[in-house]
């Protein structure tokens, strides 16, 4: 049987796909029209794949989803219907660590070239010790979280991309 990993980033790709040649403007909305499983796979993939160098690449990596307070709200969702705990204690804590990156007045900054600039530049001051302490977690948790992914898939009746 195919590993945990590559069964979910294999489920993903065609969504990945369906945003191709999109304006980070219309990503969101394309986003939005996804079902809430589809949400969910996309969120999973989008961590996974950015988070090679654990969360703390995965912040400089994507700092326009981290800058979109939807994206905390979609990512806590989704691992609350998975039922994930320990990962959803992650989240909220990536969350805290990174919010001095991120505006002060919560607003979404995920399109705004300048308000990124900013975040970017935020993220590489974060507290070195407390993202360490982040990734080490994240590459604790992620193959169990990966296993619980890939059951939920493996369980649909037809493939979530279809």
């Amino acid at each position: 049987m195919q590993d945990n990993a590559s069964f979910v980033m294999q489920s993903a790709a065609p969504l990945m796909t369906r945003l191709r040649g999109l304006t980070p403007e219309q990503v969101p909305g394309a986003i939005g029209r996804f079902s809430d499983d589809e949400q969910m796979l996309f969120l999973f993939a989008v961590l996974v794949g950015h988070g090679q160098d654990g969360l703390s690449g995965c912040s400089l990596e994507i700092p326009h989803r981290l800058a979109s307070p939807g994206f905390w709200e979609a990512l806590r969702g989704a691992f609350q219907r998975l039922g994930d705990e320990d990962m959803l204690d992650l989240v909220d804590r990536w969350h805290v660590a990174v919010q001095p990156a991120l505006p002060a007045d919560g607003s979404d900054a995920s399109t705004d070239a300048e308000a990124l600039f900013r975040v970017r530049d935020r993220l590489t001051r974060l507290d070195p010790a407390t993202m360490a302490v982040l990734d080490a977690d994240f590459r604790l948790l992620l193959p169990a979280a990966l296993e619980r992914m890939a059951r939920h898939l493996r369980a649909q009746k037809r493939p979530l991309h279809a």
